[in-house]
């Protein structure tokens, strides 16, 4: 899935024999758009907007397209003598390549997922090359599938190969995919929705970027006319991520080496702890994808984020507005992970207070100077460190190797490390 792809074909609505040519271009930022250089049948009216639940479409090349949940996003006329010419335009949720879907629900089996540094993630490989003298062989192997189970969920990772053969020029290449399904139902689009935001956060917390789907494909059998199709889904609810990415293996949370023992363990936590940190995964990852954000923005969500984990955690009624409960929080939560946190470059007790008086200022609305922006952004550096341990730890992610990687993550990006147990301050 590309940035911004257009499809150049024509367009009806699924009661009407009548067609129009047009353009509808899925933008990962922008939305999915479709451009006709005529109207679909309706009125030009400022007074009744139309709405659609499907407008179909064939391109030049001959792929069927679905547009789902549409409305009418401009229209025009204009007229010269007695000639008139009309245009609209439409917006819509989802646009599903391979497949006009005439049932009332659109509904998958199952679906997969391809995420810039999966396959890097997951350390596996089928290609291997094989010099010998004066001539070079090429072998390919398909790497063994990754799967487990949780409750209805069937989870896949798989790695795929594609190849090209021309005169003078041979490419070979891998995809790696997340493959999800529940056995219990098929999946609608709002429930594909939700389980791409819940393994775009799991990767995005592995590897310790912000990571964005490149593809996501249904898969269905019931479906006539797309039975055992690839149909791709194209949404802006996932965006889209770019595959020209860089791994780099000691800058991640942890790979799939380091859960490969209890990779069952792991993944069915995740699932578990999406539904139950939902508040507290939202705020954090909302920091995580919106860069760049004002440092004081940052500093009171992550501060929302450790309210919300606390009192999801505990099922703690209490409000998380009141001023005086962050410090019980931010309290519970570094004697909980002290184990880990008494090994990353901070004091932690000695943050705790700062923070507090920090937040206060933010709050009542005191500028921040310069002299203390350096503070402010050591500051969320902890913030997050404490919502990455509690995390990882919660994930099942062994203490040891949170707190290795973590330190040494912090360890660089502090602006100036504080030497403990001493008022000593050296630059780093």
């Amino acid at each position: 899935m590309t940035k911004n792809i257009e499809f150049r074909g024509h367009w009806w609505l699924p009661e009407s024999e009548d067609s129009t040519a047009g353009i509808a271009t899925f933008d990962a930022d922008d939305g999915i758009q479709l451009d006709l250089f005529s109207t679909l049948g309706e009125s030009v009216s400022i007074d009744d907007i139309p709405r659609h639940d499907r407008i179909y479409g064939v391109t030049t090349d001959a792929e069927l397209i679905t547009l789902n949940d549409c409305i009418q996003s401009g229209a025009s006329m204009n007229s010269s003598g007695d000639v008139s010419v009309r245009t609209s335009s439409y917006t819509a949720k989802q646009l599903l390549v391979g497949h006009h879907f005439e049932e009332s629900s659109i509904q998958f089996d199952k679906f997969r997922i391809r995420f810039p540094l999966l396959q890097d993630w997951l350390g596996l490989s089928g290609i291997k090359g094989l010099p010998t003298g004066d001539e070079f062989e090429v072998a390919y192997t398909s790497p063994e599938k990754i799967s487990t189970n949780h409750g209805p969920w069937n989870l896949e990772f798989s790695v795929t190969q594609n190849h090209s053969f021309s005169f003078g020029d041979i490419s070979l290449s891998e995809d790696a995919y997340l493959q999800i399904e529940n056995r219990e139902a098929d999946l609608t689009l709002d429930q594909i929705g939700r389980q791409v935001t819940i393994w775009k956060n799991f990767v995005t917390l592995a590897l310790d970027e912000e990571i964005f789907p490149t593809r996501v494909i249904g898969y269905t059998e019931s479906v006539s006319g797309a039975e055992g199709r690839d149909i791709e889904i194209m949404s802006t609810a996932y965006r889209s991520g770019d595959m020209d990415r860089t791994y780099h293996p000691t800058k991640v949370n942890f790979d799939f080496s380091d859960i490969e023992q209890n990779v069952s363990e792991v993944l069915s936590n995740w699932l578990d702890q999406s539904d139950r940190f939902t508040s507290a995964y939202g705020l954090y990852f909302s920091v995580v994808y919106q860069s760049p954000m004002q440092i004081e923005n940052q500093y009171l969500i992550l501060s929302s984020a450790l309210e919300s984990f606390y009192q999801e955690k505990t099922e703690d009624p209490v409000g998380l507005a009141a001023e005086n409960r962050l410090d019980e929080v931010l309290r519970a939560i570094v004697d909980e992970y002290k184990s880990v946190l008494s090994h990353l470059p901070w004091e932690p007790d000695e943050m705790l207070s700062k923070i507090l008086e920090m937040r206060n200022s933010i709050i009542h609305g005191m500028n921040i100077d310069s002299s203390n922006s350096m503070t402010l952004y050591d500051q969320v550096l902890f913030l997050q460190a404490l919502l990455e341990t509690a995390f990882l730890t919660e994930l099942g992610i062994p203490e040891e190797h949170t707190r290795e990687r973590l330190n040494d993550k912090y360890t660089r990006q502090r602006p100036f490390v504080v030497t403990k147990n001493t008022d000593d301050t050296s630059e780093s």
